[in-house]
């Protein structure tokens, strides 16, 4: 049930050890040079206000010597919808050349697929194989090249029953054998009747030829031997697991040259112990007989019905199977949880069971499907899962520790961490490919929250979290070693209404390493530093949005640093220039303490913005811009080619305008300001309609267009001539 919460676990922590502390190995060659691992890896931690640490990484791993065996390819996914996760995975495998040409990769192509939802899988498989020479036998003789054969079949809680169909045999038929076969775990009956033909030379090599006397002593022989206990018995042949009880041949003569053999042959004994006994061969099992026992016996009354169909074409020499099979998981499930630990060595079963009994997660429903051609496996999983994954995720990630330690115990403070350290693998993206040469990864989407080292009210380190790869299982070094490239940024995220800034402490005699680079928002990059380096990095936490400004130099109108910060405080920064490294905070607030009353008709659009400066004594150049929506200003009736930024002067006491420009078109407002304080963007309502100068403009336009049309019809009718008698008609 939660096997898919186990994969897409082992597969994070897996990849983000990698990422984190992979080391290379070092191999002398023959000449006695030194041929070293190489490295390339890049490492990313975001930090939230809360302290909880984004982690991405990609990288390039490429060992001395060229590694031998498959590649393969892994993308997985996570995402999370309501109260559902959906995970994705998908995985091709390809083997080898030389092997992929050899049987029985390049003979064999087959697809299964599974559908799973409310307990039951629902199963299809469909394979074929074409039959070659293998293990130096040879596969060319009878019955191979002699005979095609079928069986078809169905299975249904625990019972099954069907036709093994053998056409047109030389020297036995000239139809086809209907052999029909029905039974239970515990029984099996299998009968038919033949029609044979004599003085024929079977194409059997030694097999002598065919008569009734011959025919005879064969059945005689079989009868005489295959049931019972004895010698030669298949009590015998198969150590006492099972028995024929019945083996009853009758000979029907036909005419001189052929006769009819039915026959009914009946076989008990425990199926299942038949399978485990032969599964496992003489060896010494690293499962227990009684352990696989169980899982083999929970694994068929699980499957509660199935058909299934197989055929061979001696022209093809193709093997052909279809079956599909409908199992209940969760029976399954229950039926071996107690089980599988005895799996795993002894010292390793405790953690096993706490691990397999424990159950914060389940898959609510899957589709999987497996396909094999050409050497070339493809493997594509479309899981959901249902109720709490990430308590899953933790609770594995626990046990494993525990487990780890237990067998190769470490530090009682990396322990301690590692557990206390949450994982969010909600949003998980990961890609890793493996080929002779190289292996790459690239993942994203992991959240982990470690413990907190609190400075005070607005300031933390996380110390032990980066200070976890400074002892690595084993006592390796930790990377970058020689060979291996290591990038690593740290930078500073927002919540919406705080934000975190870098900050390294100069008085600090551990002090963090200078950084190589610094980038906008918050970031900080070095190259070729171990992660414990950076335990004693400062994270400073301030309202809405912040950011440092680390080289104040590289800060000029024509490579302006732009501040952001429109999702907390619906305005941005342009910085033209500043004269010393400052962090600058922005936020929205709704009446700063101390300001007076809004001047004259002005009314507030929108919030106070409150920007404030780290450093008091600084010389700045910022362009401002302020957004606003039409539907602010509808709401306030306020006239958008009035709007101006105001900022308020304590010496003053009052409100003072700034030069500002509108833009009408994106819906913000501009200013040049040269220091910090509380900024306003203030407009006044539009106008009554008889005082506004369009309305007075269009009521004189009107009034002259009325007096020049009454001006027309006046001229017009004194230019009519006086009418006569004769022009009236009269």
């Amino acid at each position: 049930m939660k096997e898919i919460s186990k994969i897409i676990t082992k597969i994070a922590v897996f990849y983000l050890v990698i990422a984190v502390i992979s080391f290379g190995y070092d191999h002398t060659s023959a000449n006695g040079m030194t041929i070293s691992d190489k490295m390339d890896a890049e490492v990313k931690f975001v930090v939230y206000p809360n302290g909880t640490v984004g982690l991405s990484s990609k990288g390039n791993y490429t060992p001395a010597y060229p590694m031998i065996g498959p590649t393969f390819q892994v993308k997985a996914q996570l995402g999370k919808s309501a109260d559902k996760y959906n995970a994705l995975i998908n995985t091709t495998l390809t083997v080898p050349p030389e092997e992929a040409s050899q049987f029985p990769y390049n003979a064999t192509s087959a697809t299964m697929t599974t559908q799973y939802s409310n307990n039951m899988a629902n199963t299809k498989l469909n394979a074929s194989v074409i039959l070659c020479d293998l293990f130096g036998g040879d596969l060319r003789g009878f019955p191979f090249n002699s005979t095609d054969f079928s069986i078809v079949g169905n299975y249904t809680n625990q019972k099954f029953n069907g036709t093994i169909t053998i056409h047109l045999v030389p020297g036995f038929s000239l139809g086809d054998i209907d052999v029909n076969f029905e039974g239970n775990l515990t029984k099996v009956t299998l009968r038919d009747s033949v029609k044979v033909f004599y003085n024929y030379t079977l194409p059997i090599p030694g097999f002598p030829t065919l008569n009734e006397t011959t025919l005879n002593g064969f059945l005689m022989m079989y009868n005489s031997t295959i049931p019972g206990t004895g010698v030669g018995s298949l009590y015998n042949m198969t150590r006492g697991m099972l028995t024929c009880t019945t083996f009853n041949t009758t000979l029907t003569p036909i005419d001189s040259n052929s006769a009819r053999v039915s026959f009914l042959v009946i076989i008990q004994g425990d199926l299942i112990q038949f399978l485990v006994n032969t599964s496992m061969g003489s060896g010494v099992p690293s499962i227990p007989p009684s352990d696989m026992y169980s899982i083999m016996n929970a694994t068929v009354y699980s499957v509660k019905s199935g058909e299934f169909a197989m055929s061979y074409s001696k022209t093809a020499r193709k093997l052909d199977l279809q079956a599909t099979f409908t199992q209940n998981l969760k029976e399954y499930w229950d039926a071996n949880i107690k089980t599988l630990p005895n799996t795993y060595p002894p010292e390793l079963r405790p953690y096993i069971t706490l691990m397999l009994n424990t159950t914060y997660a389940s898959v609510y429903s899957s589709t999987e499907k497996t396909t094999y051609s050409n050497g070339q496996m493809k493997y594509e999983g479309n899981y959901t899962l249902a109720e709490d994954l990430n308590a899953e995720i933790n609770h594995i990630k626990n046990t494993y520790i525990d487990m780890l330690n237990a067998t190769m115990p470490g530090s009682k403070w990396i322990v301690t961490t590692a557990k206390d350290t949450d994982v969010d693998i909600t949003n998980l993206r990961l890609n890793f490919n493996v080929d002779n040469t190289s292996q790459r990864w690239d993942f994203e989407g992991i959240k982990a929250a470690p413990p907190i080292d609190r400075i005070n009210a607005t300031s933390f380190m996380l110390e032990k979290f980066f200070n976890l790869t400074s002892a690595l299982p084993g006592g390796g070094p930790e990377p970058p070693t020689q060979d291996e490239k290591l990038k690593l940024t740290v930078q500073g995220e927002s919540n919406g209404t705080h934000t975190v800034t870098l900050h390294i402490d100069p008085a600090d005699p551990n002090k963090v390493p200078e950084p190589d680079a610094f980038a906008d928002g918050n970031t900080m990059i070095w190259n070729n530093q171990s992660i414990s380096k950076l335990r004693r990095l400062i994270f400073r936490v301030w309202e809405g949005h912040a950011e440092t400004i680390f080289n104040p130099a590289s800060v000029t109108p024509s490579n302006p640093y732009t501040i952001d910060a429109k999702q907390t405080a619906n305005c941005t920064l342009i910085i033209n220039g500043i004269s010393k490294s400052a962090t600058l905070s922005v936020k929205n607030v709704t009446a700063p303490t101390g300001v007076g009353a809004l001047p004259g008709a002005y009314k507030l659009l929108g919030n106070y913005i409150q920007i404030t400066s780290s450093v008091e004594d600084i010389t700045v150049n910022v362009t401002i811009r302020t957004y606003y929506t039409t539907e602010q200003l509808s709401a306030l009736g306020l006239d958008e080619n009035s709007l101006k930024m105001f900022y308020w002067n304590g010496t003053a006491n009052q409100w003072v305008a700034v030069e500002t420009q509108v833009n009408t078109s994106e819906h913000y407002a501009r200013a040049t300001i040269n220091h910090f304080s509380a900024w306003v963007l203030l407009g006044q309502p539009v106008p009554p309609l008889w005082e506004q100068p369009w309305f007075l403009i269009s009521i004189a336009v009107l009034v002259v267009v009325v007096v020049i049309i009454i001006a027309v019809l006046v001229l017009r009718r004194k230019k009519q001539p006086p009418q006569t008698k004769e022009t009236s008609g009269q």
